[in-house]
């Protein structure tokens, strides 16, 4: 149960920098084919 615990604390701070950096990601993903789609239109 302990180890259980000390897991999730030690997961929980990596897991939260992974979705930060995932949504980083994702929004640059996003503007790239923003201004892609923005280009071709114009």
């Amino acid at each position: 149960m302990y180890s259980m615990i000390s897991l999730y604390a030690v997961l929980m701070p990596i897991l939260q920098v992974v979705l930060i950096v995932l949504a980083i990601y994702v929004l640059l993903v996003l503007l790239k084919a923003l201004r892609i789609y923005i280009s071709k239109n114009s």
